[in-house]
């Protein structure tokens, strides 16, 4: 079982897609959610609200740091073509894009806490996701965490 925690759709990363085959994978992808759901509902099975703790959020902010060059070209490009005031909240929120948003980084820690819980019959989380943040280093994060990136 794959643990979606994150759908976007407004990314460089797959413009390839029309609109159209985006919104057919998505849907399939929720209609399999749905068809599971009954058996693995995450809320039942660890019992408690995944929350993350700011140490567990510092292992991801440590983990990107080290790819200051990479995380820089991801936020140009997903500045390109904004307006000065949103160019700046994005700014802003990837911290002059040194790091991913704070809301991508919650996502891999609750994944990575997920994969630490050890809960019956699931092997590993997964996170799908055409965010450029988690598909350009799938690879480490797959080797640094055991999380499996699936870029839409």
């Amino acid at each position: 079982l794959f643990y979606i925690v994150e759908i976007e759709s407004n990314n460089a990363y797959s413009r390839e897609m029309s609109k159209d085959d985006k919104e057919k994978i998505k849907e399939q992808i929720k209609n399999r959610i749905n068809k599971y759901e009954r058996y693995y509902d995450i809320k039942k099975i660890i019992e408690a609200p995944l929350l993350i703790k700011e140490h567990e959020l510092k292992k991801i902010e440590y983990f990107y740091r080290k790819f200051p060059d990479r995380l820089k070209a991801i936020t140009e490009r997903k500045i390109r073509g904004l307006n000065e005031a949103d160019k700046l909240k994005k700014l802003w929120a990837r911290n002059d894009g040194k790091l991913p948003e704070r809301s991508d980084m919650y996502i891999l820690a609750q994944a990575v806490k997920l994969n630490s819980l050890c809960i019956n019959g699931i092997n590993r989380v997964a996170i799908f996701s055409d965010d450029n943040d988690f598909c350009e280093f799938s690879n480490e994060i797959g080797e640094k965490f055991n999380v499996k990136i699936y870029p839409l």
